[in-house]
């Protein structure tokens, strides 16, 4: 359920294990660029590198051909990075990254899916329910609709295995209601995360040699001001303004260049006043982080899996969510083949779960300390902990790059955040 990047990675995951698999979009066959589903898909977004290796991993040649449709290549290192302590070391730290934007991804990794021969890929289709067994034991399939509603242009797809890759509004917790079984525990954060973004020329004789520009604001900093400009495929740059913790990006014209122009890091109001923009401004709000615990639910149903953005859903800011995905989708992958011709055991469904629970465990924790540090509530020991550490390490990365080499591996998903108490790295923390 969901022809989404998670819905594509975990079709690829299970096309090698299953005779039939089919993919099924509520969006047209012709929303190739900007899906309704996919309204995030007009705004940045980042693979960080542990993701790109999975995905290299799902997809041989992947990078490559993403480079030869134009994906800009950089090093995280190279990139301007201005956090609210200070301009961070500028130089190589050994992490090759792709810019690119989100259709650009999609797109490629459809034509990679769609040529799977186990693959049917269904579109203007809308998921509508699922079916389960007489006891609510096991899912056997999902009601459908290719209509505006329900009623007579309903049917009933069987399956021996139902993955929901929807995304972060999926319905199931609704529809598990609906058979009767218990949904699962929600956390939720909202920050009032928003995002105002366009697409702009970058003609040939742009002198910018950069790649990526970013500001990020971190609690407790005011105001929650920051953004993004970087180089895409097509000729073109994509900034997106950010605002949290009260701060609205504007949509009209003045007050696009007046936020840009505010901005500590000048680079974003450089490319919005020196280019020509290609699309109008779209904005992107009501961006809650929201963790759904499907591994904890008392009863779980046999041949369900969830993936993606409908387990867990971050704050975009960190680029968390496509990495975290192509992680899960790398898992189902190999727990599938274990059991490749033969019988799938009743329980394989709640042990997917326990194995995506912990892959969000980490990169959870990680952007509910730093977001939660603007809510005036009291916080859990572990989460103020978690943010007062991290508030120490700002103050210290914009004067220390071992310190900062160290830390973008972490960010990248590379190595734990453990590898900032190495011993070689403790006297940078604490001198």
């Amino acid at each position: 359920m969901g022809g989404g990047v998670a819905g594509l990675l975990a079709a690829r995951a299970v096309s090698e294990v299953f005779e039939q698999v089919m993919l099924i979009e509520q969006d047209a066959s012709d929303a190739v660029d900007f899906r309704k589903g996919t309204p995030q898909a007009r705004h940045l977004h980042v693979m960080l590198a542990r993701g790109s290796t999975a995905l290299e991993e799902l997809f041989p040649g992947l990078n490559e051909e993403l480079s030869e449709r134009g994906a800009q290549a950089y090093d995280h290192g190279e990139m301007h990075l201005k956090l609210p302590t200070g301009w961070v070391p500028h130089g190589p730290v050994g992490i090759p990254l792709l810019s690119m934007s989100r259709s650009a991804l999609e797109s490629v990794l459809r034509e990679r899916v769609t040529r799977l021969p186990a693959v049917e890929y269904v579109t203007s289709t809308r998921v509508t329910g699922l079916r389960t067994d007489e006891h609510g034991q096991a899912v056997t399939g999902v009601a459908v609709s290719t209509g505006e509603g329900s009623g007579a242009e309903d049917s009933v797809l069987d399956a021996d295995l139902v993955i929901d890759a929807s995304g972060r509004n999926s319905r199931l917790p609704r529809w598990l209601a609906e058979r009767g079984l218990p949904q699962p525990r929600t956390h939720a954060i909202d920050i009032g995360l928003n995002y105002t973004s366009r697409f702009y020329a970058a003609d040939a004789a742009d002198p910018r040699d950069w790649v990526a520009s970013v500001q990020l604001s971190f609690a407790p900093h005011l105001p929650a001001r920051g953004g993004g400009a970087f180089r895409v495929e097509g000729n073109r740059w994509l900034v997106s303004l950010v605002g949290a913790a009260g701060e609205v990006c504007p949509t009209d014209e003045a007050g696009y260049r007046r936020y840009a122009q505010g901005l500590d890091n000048p680079h974003m109001a450089e490319v919005v006043e020196a280019c020509t923009p290609l699309t109008p401004l779209y904005r992107y709000h009501h961006i809650t982080s929201r963790r759904r615990d499907y591994h904890r639910m008392e009863r779980y149903p046999q041949r369900l899996m969830v993936i993606g953005d409908a387990v867990c859903s971050f704050n975009p800011v960190y680029g968390q969510g496509m990495t975290v995905a192509a992680l899960q989708a790398q898992e189902l992958a190999r727990l599938l083949g274990r059991y490749a011709g033969q019988p799938q055991p009743p329980d394989l469904a709640r042990r997917f779960q326990q194995a995506v629970a912990r892959s969000v465990r980490l990169p959870w924790f990680m952007a509910a300390a730093a977001d939660l540090g603007w809510r005036t509530e009291r916080l859990p020991v572990h989460l103020a902990a978690g943010g007062k550490g991290f508030g120490h390490l700002l103050k210290k990365l914009p004067h220390d790059p071992v310190l900062y080499q160290r830390f973008a591996h972490v960010w990248h998903m590379e190595d734990s955040p453990l590898a900032l108490a190495h011993p070689r790295t403790l006297p940078h923390l604490f001198p």
